[in-house]
């Protein structure tokens, strides 16, 4: 963390963006997410639960410790009958990218319960009545039904949507070798990577076997140059979240999938997208 000196206090608060929650009681609150500047490049960020009265802002009752990013992303809100899950994200900043996750509760008596407090890689969607942070190897599902919440949570090698196409690896050796190394796909479709084996399976829902791609910087990637490998397995080629890639235009990619990434001679995969 920076030292924050006598002569660059930090700025007032201002409001990033706020949202309003009303409840089937009558209760109504406003979350908001709001920042400050410390220098040039960082502020801080804090989640804030308000009382509500005619969409306006009433009583403080729950805020966040402030928190040191860069960007101000979103808040979210899941809410339904008398129940609410709100997550607040705002960037780390780096090379890396990395976000924070402020993830609670709230029920429209105005008890609020903290579930969550990461930094990662990933992003938040709403879908069909759902809240869910993709993680690198996770996935939490968040869910109002009969005004309970529920968290579901799922492992990388489950992470992909239900239609993907399946692109079957297994360890072999210290290599990691691809059922069908060449495959087909066409523009829009998914492609999931999913161990054939428990033996698999386990380092890759750590996190130990990565994934590599050129599917979004091909010149990055050129497989006929003899250093490709290098270049090859950078930040800026990791498929950071989940087991899957949606192809958004044609071309030939490849998928790299290493453990100790030793001695690499050839991409796991290549598709053809059509």
């Amino acid at each position: 963390m920076l030292a924050i000196s006598a002569s660059a206090k930090p700025k007032k608060w201002k409001v990033e963006k706020s949202r309003t929650i009303s409840f089937a009681n009558g209760n109504q609150y406003v979350a908001e997410m709001a920042s400050r500047k410390i220098d040039e490049f960082l502020h801080e960020y804090k989640l804030s639960i308000y009382t509500s009265k005619k969409a306006k802002k009433g009583t403080l009752i729950w805020e966040s410790p402030p928190s040191e990013g860069e960007f101000f992303e979103d808040v979210h809100v899941l809410s339904h009958h008398n129940s609410a899950v709100i997550a607040g994200v705002f960037n780390l900043g780096g090379a890396h990218a990395l976000f924070n996750y402020m993830v609670i509760t709230l029920n429209a008596d105005g008890k609020i319960d903290q579930i969550m407090n990461l930094n990662q890689y990933g992003f938040v969607e709403m879908h069909n009545q759902q809240l869910i942070i993709n993680d690198v190897i996770q996935k939490y599902v968040f869910t109002i039904t009969d005004n309970q919440i529920t968290q579901s949570f799922y492992t990388r090698d489950q992470m992909n949507p239900a239609d993907a196409i399946p692109a079957f690896f297994s360890i072999s050796g210290n290599k990691i070798l691809a059922r069908n190394p060449v495959m087909t796909c066409s523009v829009g479709q998914t492609l999931a990577f999913k161990p054939a084996n428990e033996r698999t399976k386990i380092p890759f829902n750590s996190g130990e076997i990565s994934i590599y791609t050129d599917a979004w910087s091909y010149d990055l990637w050129q497989t006929q140059y003899s250093d490709w490998a290098e270049n090859a397995m950078s930040e800026a080629t990791t498929l950071h979240t989940g087991n899957f890639y949606t192809f958004d235009k044609p071309g030939t990619f490849h998928f790299l999938l290493c453990s100790t990434c030793d001695n690499i001679t050839d991409p796991t995969i290549t598709i053809h997208v059509k």
